[in-house]
Order: C-alpha cells, then structure tokens, then sequence
C-alpha cells in the first residue's frame, strides 16, 4: 500500500507539473491582464450577450490582413489610463458578441466600490480591426473629411479635453476621440 501512494503521488505531481507548464493556449489572454476581476465581473452581468475583445479576435482567415494587422501577444482592444483626472486607472475597451463578432465599446471609470460603465457609440461591423489608443489633452476637430452633421446628442464638431480621453475606430479607416467632459462622455469623429 505504501508503494501504491508514492506511485500515486508521484503521478499527481507529474500531471501538476505538466498542467503548470503547458503552453500559452492556457494562459490567459494578453487583452485580459491586469483588468480587475471586479470590471470583468461587472461587465459580464451588465452585457451579458458580449466577451471581452481577445487579442485572436483580430486575425482572420486571410494572410494579407493577418501580415498587415494581426500581432500575436499584443492587444489593440483594452486600453488603461486617467480619463476623468481622479488619478485612478480607468479602461476602455473593445466587447464582442458571443458568437459572433459584433463590437461594443465601453469605458468604465474606477469609483470606490464598482465600476461607472458606460457603452460608447462606435460604428465597427466587426471587431476585427477596431482599436482603442491614448488620445492626449487637447482640442479636437471634426475631419473635413465630411460635413457635421451630429449623429447622438453627445456629438461636438469641436471638443476640448483636459484628461486623457480614447481613440478608437477600425485601423487605416476611422478616428473618433472620446473624452469625459461635462460629466458625460462626448465624442468627435476626427478621421474617416
């Protein structure tokens, strides 16, 4: 019986072992770390048709985009950063649906207990491509790239920010900034 248990522990250790050294296919997502388990939590229950954005969301089957676009080990869908001066980290990011590949975009702002999520307007058929990137204080313009014409009532031609806001859209097509200005999140689509 003796025999039996160290048998049995070595094999248990051996099965650790493995399971503790198996390949990044276990790992958890570059898009997905460092994002509180709490946010991810508060997300699911808040949208709970959608994931949040992995980075294998942006390859697809086509070579050429993958050359162009798809960089395995980085993340284009999460973005931390200050986006309401509070010196708490806030985060943008892509969701898709389950399924599927529809996009969402959401910033959640750091409160005390929880999370202020808010969904942002995005026009992306397809998450493949989308983006979110740090957009410096400044003053923003709307592209003259087309006339402005405000789609939402939170649409500026023109938008001034003191914090860091977001810029998200698709590569090589879109730009819209975001900032939370005015206790609300307002928009300016820069690029088209």
């Amino acid at each position: 019986m003796f025999v039996s248990d160290v048998t049995t522990t070595h094999k248990l250790t051996a099965v650790l072992f493995l399971v503790a050294t198996l390949p990044s296919a276990y790992a958890r997502d570059v898009c997905l770390e460092g994002l509180p388990q709490s946010l991810e939590k508060q997300i699911a229950v808040k949208f709970p048709d959608y994931r949040i954005a992995l980075s294998a969301d942006q390859q697809l089957n086509d070579a050429e985009w993958n050359r162009a676009y798809y960089h395995p080990g980085t993340c284009q869908t999460v973005l931390r950063a200050d986006f309401d001066g509070d010196h708490q980290q806030d985060f943008a990011l892509f969701l898709v649906k389950k399924g599927g590949s529809t996009p969402k975009l959401v910033a959640a702002l750091a409160r005390e207990r929880n999370w202020l999520v808010a969904e942002l307007p995005q026009w992306n058929e397809h998450i493949a491509g989308c983006y979110v990137g740090k957009a410096a204080p400044g003053v923003y313009e709307h592209t003259a790239a087309f006339e402005f014409k405000p789609m939402t009532p939170t649409e500026r031609e023109s938008l001034a920010t003191k914090n860091m806001g977001i810029m998200a859209g698709r590569v090589e097509s879109t730009g819209v900034l975001y900032a939370f200005t005015e206790m609300q999140w307002l928009y300016v689509w820069v690029s088209d």
